[in-house]
């Protein structure tokens, strides 16, 4: 799936997160004090906006694709643009979003 970057799923989605503040480089993920919730809603602390797209601050850790957030996906192709970041940008379906633009295909 391509991200849009357009940040829905940084902010809507019900997901456990790694905590702010701990040593991204050294993370034991047995430990349960790692990790915090990040309600639907609630803006993920790892996002990060520029110029109006959405980035997180731990993709480029090498374990990150181990994580929810980094297993998101959906049904279909794996170059197919993300359904629900389309859908919203082009304001077919409502949501709170970080930009109205076009998303792109960098990771």
């Amino acid at each position: 799936m391509i991200c849009l970057r357009c940040g829905w799923c940084c902010i809507n989605l019900e997901v456990v997160i790694p905590k702010e503040g701990i040593d991204f480089d050294n993370i034991d993920f047995d430990i349960e004090d790692s990790w915090c919730m990040k309600h639907t809603g609630d803006v993920c602390p790892h996002l990060l906006e520029q110029d109006g797209k959405a980035f997180c601050k731990l993709h480029h850790y090498p374990w990150f694709q181990d994580t929810p957030c980094g297993q998101y996906t959906q049904i279909g192709r794996e170059d197919a643009e993300c359904r629900m970041g389309r859908a919203i940008m082009d304001g077919r379906l409502p949501g709170v979003v970080i930009t109205s633009g076009k998303g792109n295909e960098e990771e």
